[in-house]
């Protein structure tokens, strides 16, 4: 190996142990966050519920569409968990609600396509 070849190969080395050292240093005292802004929070079901009853609007929420995997306009995947909330006296919504379901799923998915993640 020539004089040149040395220097690169310890420079490359001493790059890669800094990496590793900082990476460990924060991941141990807890100041790293590994992937801490990829997703935005939706508010629980909970939350949703407590509202509901403070309006004084007894409400449910139908969550059976599931987890659905969609991509935006610019090419942007996402998953999302679309729910509705319904009044709890309204039994033929939530029927209706449980008949579309997969119809539902597709609207969802072709509305998402339209739209930039922005």
């Amino acid at each position: 190996m020539t004089r040149t070849q040395k220097i690169i190969l310890l420079l490359i080395a001493v790059f890669s142990l800094t990496v590793l050292v900082v990476t460990a240093v924060n991941l141990t005292t807890k100041n790293a966050i590994p992937a801490k802004n990829l997703r935005k929070a939706d508010p629980s079901y909970e939350s949703i519920l407590k509202k509901s009853k403070k309006d004084g609007t007894p409400s449910n929420i139908y969550t059976s569409l599931g987890s659905l995997r969609c991509i935006t306009a610019d090419a942007v995947t996402v998953i999302i968990s679309p729910y509705f909330s319904y009044q709890k006296e309204d039994i033929a919504f939530f029927e209706e609600l449980s008949s579309k379901n997969k119809k539902l799923q597709q609207i969802t998915i072709q509305y998402v396509k339209t739209h930039t993640y922005n």
